[in-house]
């Protein structure tokens, strides 16, 4: 019962800044930086007094939003539905 249980929880990862930054935003800890504070990517959480990190969920759910974006933006008139109804399909 107890490895179950074990198999149930679900782990938080973490991403730090040089990782989101070699593998997955085309910018600069700049434009990070800039982006965090304007509210337009989500915000780091601190971990301890000098670790800084971004969860791995929230990256990904932004991620995929940028691309519902484009997608979106590059899809003739009589093709575009709202990201709204893409997500729900």
């Amino acid at each position: 019962m107890l490895k179950q249980e074990k198999r149930d929880v679900e782990v938080e990862r973490y991403l730090r800044e040089k990782q989101l930054l070699e593998h997955y935003l085309p910018f600069s800890g700049s434009t990070l930086w800039r982006k965090v504070r304007a509210g337009d990517f989500p915000a780091p959480v601190k971990l301890g007094p000098a670790i800084t990190a971004w969860r791995e969920r929230e990256v990904a759910s932004w991620l995929n939003e940028q691309r519902l974006k484009k997608w979106a933006q590059t899809r003739k008139p009589y093709e575009r539905r709202s990201i709204k109804t893409l997500t729900q399909a």
